[in-house]
């Protein structure tokens, strides 16, 4: 009866003593979980910002910085400028070389925006389609101009045929710019649609060109 009282007593020793140590590995298991969805949840929330096809900053992206930009040019009393800008004739350039061409020539007006705007302040995202937008902080209206101005002219540089185009035989790009001056008190929809406004001028004005409103 003794020995079969201890080895139960045994027998259950083992047993608290193996969950007992598993008890132990617990927290680093809950740690590991938890680590591994913060990993899944940040990945997710950075595809959701991203455009698919560009690898850029996409429309939601865009929208969400550009209200955050603007509440922080008023507050701390700076200027701060949008560009709008559209790859023109695009239709046709699809329809000449088909839209795989059309993808890769996205894929490369959006590689030279992100490269030629290098203040980490600025953003570039892909507005929609074959339009990107541009947020420059503390930026001026004459400096927006020539940053915009340097956007056109890096595009026509690459030299992509496009020989559909009225407009040239390369790929070209008209801008358009909006900016937020010194005690202007306008909302980032507001400073939105004047981009687009001066955008729409650039295209009634021939395309490959600058307006800023």
């Amino acid at each position: 009866m003794k020995k079969c009282r201890l080895a139960l007593v045994l027998r259950m020793t083992t047993v608290c003593s193996a969950v007992m140590m598993k008890l132990q590995t617990l927290p680093v298991l809950l740690t590991s979980i938890v680590i591994l969805v913060t990993a899944q949840q940040t990945a997710l929330e950075r595809q959701s910002l991203t455009d698919g096809l560009t690898g850029i900053a996409n429309r939601r992206h865009f929208d969400a910085h550009l209200h955050s930009a603007v509440a922080m040019a008023k507050r701390m009393k700076q200027t701060l400028a949008v560009i709008l800008l559209d790859v023109d004739d695009f239709k046709a350039y699809n329809d000449s070389y088909g839209h795989l061409a059309g993808d890769d020539t996205l894929k490369a007006i959006a590689n030279t925006l992100a490269t030629t705007l290098q203040r980490q302040v600025d953003l570039v995202a892909r507005y929609g389609g074959e339009e990107f937008a541009c947020v420059l902080p503390n930026t001026s209206p004459e400096q927006a101009f020539i940053m915009a101005e340097q956007l056109r002219l890096e595009i026509l540089a690459l030299m992509l045929p496009h020989q559909a185009s009225p407009t040239a035989g390369f790929v070209t790009i008209s801008l358009g710019i909006a900016s937020l001056k010194l005690g202007q008190d306008i909302s980032d929809k507001v400073l939105l649609n004047q981009a687009d406004k001066a955008l729409y001028q650039a295209k009634s004005q021939g395309r490959n060109c600058t307006v800023m409103l």
